[in-house]
């Protein structure tokens, strides 16, 4: 068995920075450079504002591009240490130089002018310098929490022999399809008055008042069509997807989504690790659910009232769930 693991980059959040950065902020900085050439050429009025705006931009995107290398460097883990590679330097540590690891968390992350608190591992090492393994950047943080978990304990007891740590990773494989909804509380708002829910059917009423406006007109222009097609789904997509809620049981904790009736994810309480009441980027609150083999999962419930909240939070302490709470709630 190799006796080492590497960290993934997860696809969607990196494509998601390099589209804003690179594919929007890009057409726009080249767009104004271009108009700046051409005013150049038909010797129109320019100010320095027509040259410093689009540069600007530019420089955003090497920023960007840069920002996405240095903050999630490639992480491999082996037993003589942990190394983070980027394309400009390579930093090693080896596990004597680790004062203990925080496996779950939040740190905060800065982008620009921002600075946001982002779920993390964090390697507190003994010189007092802190590494962190942003959580939501890697396809494959559940492996290596797992591992460093187990190295933490090794460390904790003052192991001085790494050689111990198990590289094997199991998975629980039940399927849970069939389950017991004796007891259950059900943890939910109503979402068609929820700031989320007015603004999902009020786009739905708004498209279909402007198709049955003038229909034959609407079907005949492709262009029109295709664009409220394509925001519509996206716009629907961004604000369904926050209208989650949770129905609370003896033994499970069942997610559901009030727009996506189909949904049903199903948690067993005792292969719970975690749980984490937060409010992402100043977004919807949100239930996050870490599991006993750290995998994470988050779930905006926009719908919920705050009332709601605190009765979920006290309803899952009762049970004895772990609940870090990031809220006022």
């Amino acid at each position: 068995m190799k006796e080492k693991i590497s960290s993934k980059i997860s696809i969607l959040p990196t494509i998601i920075i390099i589209l804003i950065s690179v594919v929007l902020f890009g057409g726009i900085g080249i767009m104004l450079l271009l108009r700046f050439f051409e005013k150049l050429e038909t010797e129109d009025k320019i100010t320095w504002a027509n040259l410093i705006f689009p540069f600007l931009i530019l420089v955003f995107i090497v920023y960007s591009i840069r920002y996405i290398v240095i903050t999630f460097p490639k992480v491999i883990i082996d037993k003589s240490g942990i190394s983070f590679s980027t394309y400009f330097k390579k930093e090693f540590y080896n596990w004597n130089e680790i004062e203990n690891i925080e496996i779950t968390g939040k740190q905060n992350l800065s982008f620009l002018f921002t600075t946001m608190p982002i779920e993390a591992t964090t390697l507190n090492l003994k010189s007092g310098k802190q590494k962190y393994i942003w959580a939501d950047n890697y396809s494959n943080i559940s492996e290596i929490r797992i591992l460093l978990d187990r190295a933490e304990k090794l460390l904790s007891e003052n192991k001085n022999e790494i050689n111990s740590l198990d590289f094997k990773i199991n998975r629980n494989g039940k399927i849970l399809n069939q389950i017991n909804f004796k007891n259950k509380i059900e943890f939910n708002g109503n979402h068609f008055l929820s700031a989320n829910g007015l603004l999902f059917y009020g786009f739905i009423v708004f498209v279909l008042f402007m198709f049955f406006q003038n229909p034959t007109r609407m079907i005949n222009n492709y262009k029109a069509l295709l664009f409220i097609i394509t925001v519509g789904t996206v716009m629907c997509g961004i604000f369904s997807f926050k209208m989650y809620y949770f129905i609370v049981t003896e033994k499970y904790i069942i997610v559901k989504n009030s727009i996506w009736f189909w949904y049903n994810k199903i948690y067993e309480i005792e292969n719970v690790k975690e749980l984490v009441i937060e409010s992402p980027h100043k977004q919807s609150t949100s239930l996050r659910i870490i599991t006993n083999d750290f995998q994470s999962k988050m779930y905006q419930a926009g719908s919920l009232r705050d009332k709601t909240w605190t009765e979920l939070k006290e309803y899952l302490l009762k049970k004895e769930i772990k609940v870090r709470n990031e809220t006022y709630h």
